[in-house]
Formats: C-alpha cells, structure tokens, sequence
C-alpha cells in the first residue's frame, strides 16, 4: 500500500495542513503502507520531521501552490510512484486541479475545513471539525463519493494515542501555555501576550510554544512582562508540553484537538478567518472554550475580563463534561479505513 499526501507549510499558510497529514501518514504506516508527501513549500526542519517519521518528501516544482503545472507535476509523481490514492489539504486544491487529478485515474481524498471550494470532483472528502457533518454540504461530480465529516475523524498524531488522557483538576490556571500556529507571521502571539500582561496581575508561568518557522522569535523572547515567560522553538513533545500546562491559549485550528483530547482548558485566538468555523462550534454552538476574538481586534476591557475569568476559574466559563468527550483519538484509522 502506497499513498501520496500533497500539502504546503511556511509563511501565511503555517504548518498545520502538514502537520495534520503526519497524523494521517502515520496511521497509515501502522496498517502497513508507505507514505510519501510533496510539496511546493515546507520548511527544511519540518521536512526533517517528516523524514524522521518514515515518511518520504518530495519537493514539486511549481511556480504557486495548486497551478496546472502543480497539478501536473504532482500526478505524474503519484504514477511515479505507484500509489493510487492521492491526499491533498490545502486551501488551493480548487476544482480545476481535482479535475485534472481525476482524469488521470487516481482517487482522490481532499481536506477541507470551512467549505472552500463551490464545487468538488474527489472520491472523498474529509472535515474533521466539531458538527461538520451537521454545517457543510458538498456538490461533488462523483455522486457516490464519501464525505468523511465531524470530529470522530479527527486526525491526531501517534504521540497522542500513548497519551494519558487522566482527569485534570481544572482549578485556578497557574501555568499557562501559549501557542498560536507554526507560522504566526502577523505575531498574534505578541498581541496576547500583551493581553495578558494588562488582564492578570498575579505573575504566571507562561511557556510560548513558537513554530519552526516563526520570524518573530527575537521579540518575543525579549518580551517584558510581570509574568515568567519561556518560548520554546519547534518543541516536538506536545503531550509533554500540555501535561505541564493548567490551560493553554491556541490558535483555533487542529490544535484545539490535541488540548480537548488531553483534557485541558482552552482559550481561543482566531488568527484566520478560515478558523472560525472550528471557533464558533467549539465555543458558541458548543460551550468547550473560550473564544477571545481575533487577535487584530482585541478589545482589551471586554476580552481582557473574559480571559482573567477564566484564569481564576476554567470550570466556570465552559462545560467541562463535553470538553472533556468531544475526540477519541480513532480519526485517523476511520479515514484510511474508508480509502484502503
């Protein structure tokens, strides 16, 4: 079994469509296969991450992300290799390059998170946010293709499912965890940490998750608060890093399902506007986390009061209970046992 994951990381774009995709490939490999991804752009140190999950790179040369010589170069590839299904995650994967993948007899899975895309040719499309199966419908030229929708195929990585999932206090937040995407180019991570300089008072341990490719890691790590702030570049033990956490402050994209499945209490910074989906389910359809707004609007009063609530008492302002049951961590092997 082989299969090739088409996906980009690096600038505006971050690193999450890729970092989902190890989930994926690792499930992958565990059932037996191999697994190779492409990709127009990714950092070099994310590219040594895949490596050294067994996972093959290949680098396409396009001029921009989903153009016709992407498409073309990225399907003569998959024949090169001989797989017959092709994954792609990303914004760019339109109609057009779907067209083009599929007249050339793969099958094709397409990851989407708010829809976008108007029309669909692929054999699969997969949604793992909360109540997407509820929210999204998709015209698809393939009347019989699957739509993979909702947060039971949420895809986390291998170093989640060994994780101790135990139950957490939930008291007052003393060590707080920051960590807003692997990219963050618009330093929204600089912007709540100013947030929560003027809300809280009592000094924290703030430890600032930044992502390999971060170009504001010089300001943040000079960053002057009455907090004890730590930042940490391209940490790659994330169960670790939450186990030491009361709470944490994320970026609103998969992330969110690494904290709810180990069981921490989350705030939310909106860094995209195609995050408000997840957003909005996890925090007004369904009370889980705390939203704080977009980062470019912080209305310091307001969110500012919002955030030292939930400081002091977590439990207060979201319902624990379904926090606590939203991820089960079996995404990964009901997507591949839906394209194997």
């Amino acid at each position: 079994m082989k299969l090739l994951i088409r996906a980009d990381a690096g600038g505006i774009t971050g690193t999450g469509h890729v970092m989902r995709m190890i989930a994926l490939a690792q499930g992958y490999i565990r059932r037996g296969g191999s697994v190779s991804m492409a990709s127009v752009s990714c950092p070099e140190k994310l590219v040594e991450r895949l490596r050294s999950h067994g996972i093959t790179h290949h680098t396409i040369k396009a001029a921009q992300p989903g153009d016709s010589d992407d498409a073309q170069l990225t399907t003569e590839l998959a024949k090169e290799l001989g797989v017959q299904w092709l994954v792609v995650d990303g914004y760019h994967f339109d109609y057009a390059y779907q067209r083009h993948v599929k007249s050339s007899g793969l099958s094709l899975l397409c990851v989407d998170d708010h829809g976008y895309s108007d029309r669909w040719c692929c054999d699969a499309i997969l949604n793992q946010n909360l109540d997407a199966d509820l929210r999204v419908s998709y015209k698809n030229d393939l009347p019989d293709a699957k739509v993979l929708a909702g947060a039971s195929f949420c895809l986390l990585r291998e170093e989640f499912l060994s994780s101790q999932t135990t139950k957490r206090t939930w008291g007052r937040i003393e060590s707080l965890l920051v960590t807003l995407g692997g990219s963050d180019s618009k330093n929204a991570t600089e912007a709540t940490l100013q947030l929560l300089n003027q809300s809280c008072k009592r000094p924290l341990k703030v430890r600032v998750l930044a992502g390999v490719d971060n170009p504001h890691i010089e300001r943040l790590r000079s960053f002057e608060s009455q907090h004890q702030i730590e930042v940490v570049q391209n940490a790659t033990n994330m169960p670790v890093q939450y186990a030491w956490a009361d709470g944490i402050i994320s970026a609103g994209g998969s992330t969110c399902w690494e904290w709810l499945h180990l069981r921490l209490p989350g705030a939310i910074v909106t860094i995209a506007d195609n995050q408000l989906p997840i957003v909005r389910a996890l925090t007004e359809v369904r009370n889980i986390a705390v939203s704080l707004g977009c980062f470019r609007g912080f209305n310091n009063d307001i969110k500012g009061r919002l955030l030292l609530r939930w400081l002091e008492s977590p439990g207060s302002t979201v319902d624990r209970a379904e926090a606590e049951s939203v991820v089960d961590a079996l995404g990964a092997f009901r997507v591949i046992n839906n394209i194997i």
